[in-house]
């Protein structure tokens, strides 16, 4: 061998060495990198993988889907161990046997909001989304616009709800196929079909209505109770009007020595101590008996971006300080100047946007390699309601927070309830204490985006309003916030803000949290109970909780009423029992000491009494539907006629200790929910057995892959490059003639 050919040689080996080392640790760092782990299946969810060890799919509720009201259910759809960087297809599709593939791709008067939709998969492979099911049936007249995705194949379908034409959502990843394609196949899609319950919620000709009135909590929960109703041998059907609890509590105060069949016989309210409802409940003779359980909650929706590529925003922390600066029009977006903190040199950029101070808004919530969104919005109820006194007592209550973020925590600059006042007045309502209210206060901010309304209907068309497609881009990126009762946030598909609680802890509503807070209630000399918002050592209690109260009349009545009242009473205790099962809201399958778990499912956002609150229930409807000599003391020991415990349960008919609270719920801090993880699936045909993760927190690794690469191929051509020039041209032709994707569609699949 000549000295050149030689030298050439050894250079070119040195250098292929190099190359490969490089290449070997970050190949090692590639197949160490980890996404976050699917959690375990929630009950009335269907939960699936994808072809090709794609990833893990989980759509929910799929199960009994009801139809409510003039608004179509929604689903979430959630997905772990994705490929991230990969574009998704999501769409509504027919699954009848007789038809294609076909899936609706124009909404029409059926859908709020986009069905088919572009997702884009996360850096921890994770991504999110809710869309509509809605039921379609040909008595409609009127089918879906439908389309084999991404081919000119159209037609219409129906979707009736039953087997005979049944429909589900399907998720899409091209990259899982080869050659790549958005056309769903077995090899790069899933089928989750939807199982409605269809089952009407009366049962003409046999039941026995009961007219009731209630706030916006009921709906959810009474349509279950008398379809299970219409299936006893004695039938009580609850006929409700959703109003205010104010209103609620008025008319039925009206209607007590009414001998109407319409007449009100049973007012629902989660917050009778309320001066207005006050006002009326003792100038009657009234009982309050404890139905149900749930909780009011910060629901939001929120686009937000990085790399040009838009996301729903999964999960957000807020703090009492939080969202009063959000609903008073004060926090207008995640900017360093929203509940900023001094945090130089202790925080990096992003998610701070200068050296000096940061928001706290973007600190508490762990996004992998984005921030929040650049533009807040917010919808506040323009009417009386529990949801809105929760929020407000909690807000004025607070104490000041020390909040966690990352590896520390930082107390905020003022009460909550300072920052309430401040927002008011610069809203032009300037009071002098912080207001503990049913009824939102009267303010005037000048932004569109935030809007009232009277119902959480209005409130999910105003987000849909302001909030852009997932997909557009990130510079129209809306965070937009809505305080409402759980259940109505789960329907509506809204994703549930974490909140602070006083032990600086956050918390989301489950049956643990929820159960929680209750055991640090006050108990009230009627028998309810009044939230605590200063107990600094319980990290459990979720701060907003809600206890659904039936107020009766206990004066005299006919007995067809009292049976009547009593019968319907039952079929609801019957369902919030503490044999219920826990559904989607909160911890799904696990026995709760003093709610144990049976067939019976609670809709999603309400959960199982606790045992003395269903004792203290089942006694009352038997003692104190039309008795006149009812004394709360019968029921409740501990209760006098001068007044109640300020202790909450805690003497020994009230045992804290049945609630069974065990665990606590990880705050959310850096790591967000990526405690549990698994390693990157590897057998894709695009990905084969190199993966390289798209986080912004690991840009070095492609780039000296790169390196490496480069390395190795420069080595290559120093010892051969007529042989490295041949293949080059080989490769790229077999490819072209192939219709290979990453030549015919672009790097990713995306489109």
């Amino acid at each position: 061998m000549k000295k050149v050919s030689m030298r050439r040689f050894l250079v070119g080996l040195v250098v292929i060495l190099l190359g490969i080392g490089i290449l070997t640790i970050q190949t090692t760092s590639a197949h160490a990198d980890t996404l976050t782990a699917a959690p375990d299946c929630p009950s009335n969810w269907t939960c699936i993988s994808m072809p090709n060890n794609g990833g893990t799919l989980q759509v929910g509720p799929t199960q009994g889907v009801a139809p409510l009201g003039g608004v179509q259910p929604f689903v979430y759809i959630k997905g772990y161990g994705f490929h991230p960087g990969d574009v998704l297809r999501e769409h509504f599709c027919s699954f009848a046997p007789a038809t294609m593939l076909y899936c609706v791709v124009t909404a029409g008067s059926a859908f709020l909001g986009n069905p088919s939709a572009t997702l884009s998969v996360m850096s921890d492979g994770t991504f999110s989304y809710t869309t509509q099911v809605p039921v379609n049936p040909p008595e409609n007249e009127t089918p879906f616009d439908g389309q084999i995705p991404s081919t000119g194949t159209s037609g219409p379908f129906y979707c009736s709800g039953k087997s005979d034409l049944p429909c589900g959502i399907v998720i899409t990843d091209g990259n899982l196929a080869n050659p790549y394609t958005n056309t769903p196949n077995s090899q790069n899609s899933a089928e989750v079909p939807i199982s409605y319950d269809l089952t009407p919620p009366d049962c003409p000709g046999a039941q026995t209505l009961v007219t009731t009135e209630s706030d916006q909590m009921m709906a959810p929960l009474l349509t279950s109770v008398d379809r299970a109703a219409c299936a006893s041998s004695q039938p009580f059907v609850l006929f409700n009007t959703e109003s205010t609890g104010g209103a609620a509590v008025h008319d039925l105060y009206q209607s007590v020595r009414s001998t109407s069949s319409t007449a009100v016989r049973i007012a629902f309210t989660t917050d009778p101590e309320v001066a207005s409802q006050q006002a009326e409940l003792p100038a009657g003779h009234f009982v309050l008996i404890p139905v149900g359980l749930t909780s009011v909650v910060t629901a939001f929706s929120s686009q937000i971006g990085a790399s040009s590529k838009s996301f729903l925003q999964p999960e957000q922390n807020l703090t009492a300080n939080m969202n009063a600066g959000i609903f008073t029009g004060m926090y207008t977006d995640a900017g360093p100047l929203t509940d900023a903190i001094d945090c130089s040199g202790t925080c990096s950029t992003p998610p701070c946007l200068n050296t000096s101070s940061c928001s706290l808004l973007q600190l508490v919530t762990s996004h992998p390699g984005y921030y929040m969104a650049k533009t807040f919005a917010a919808q506040p109820l323009a009417v009386q309601t529990g949801a809105t006194q929760a929020l407000t007592s909690w807000i004025c209550n607070a104490p000041q927070d020390s909040v966690p973020w990352g590896t520390t925590s930082t107390a905020e600059a003022g009460t909550a309830a300072d920052v309430m006042l401040a927002g008011l007045a610069q809203g032009g309502r300037t009071i002098s204490s912080c207001p503990t209210t049913e009824m939102w206060p009267a303010e005037s901010i000048s932004s569109s985006k935030w809007t009232a309304g009277s119902n959480p209907f209005d409130q999910l068309k105003a987000m849909i309003g302001v909030l852009p497609q997932v997909g557009t881009g990130y510079g129209s990126s809306v965070a937009d916030f809505a305080y409402m009762y759980e259940p109505w946030a789960h329907y509506l598909g809204l994703q549930i803000a974490g909140e602070l609680n006083a032990s600086n802890t956050f918390q989301l509503p489950t049956a643990e949290s929820i159960y929680a807070a209750l055991n640090d209630a006050t108990l009230n000399p009627d028998g309810t109970l009044t939230p605590t918002y200063n107990n600094t050592s319980d990290t459990q209690a979720y701060p907003m909780p809600a206890v659904i109260y039936a107020a009766v009349s206990t004066d005299t009545m006919a007995a067809d009423q009292k049976a009547n009242i009593q019968g319907a009473l039952t079929n609801i205790l019957n369902l919030t029992g503490p044999s219920s099962q826990q559904s989607g809201g909160g911890v799904q399958g696990a026995k709760i000491k003093g709610a144990a778990v049976s067939s019976a499912t609670l809709p999603d956002g309400y959960y199982p009494l606790t045992s003395d609150l269903y004792k203290q229930a089942t006694a009352e409807v038997a003692q104190a539907v039309g008795n006149p000599s009812f004394q709360i003391s019968s029921v409740l020991p501990q209760l006098t006629s001068k007044g109640g415990s300020s202790s909450g349960y805690s003497s020994p008919s009230f045992n804290a200790g049945s609630y069974g609270v065990n665990g606590q719920l990880a705050a959310h801090a850096a790591d967000g929910k990526g405690s549990q993880r698994q390693q990157v699936p590897s057998s894709s045909p695009l990905y084969g057995a190199i993966f390289v993760s798209n986080s912004a927190s690991r840009l070095l690794i492609p780039g000296t892959i790169a390196a490496g690469a480069i390395a190795l191929l420069i080595g290559v051509m120093i010892m051969s490059w007529g042989a490295i020039t041949y293949a080059t041209k080989s490769v790229f032709s077999r490819r072209v003639s192939a219709g290979d994707p990453e030549v015919d569609a672009g790097s990713g699949g995306e489109e």
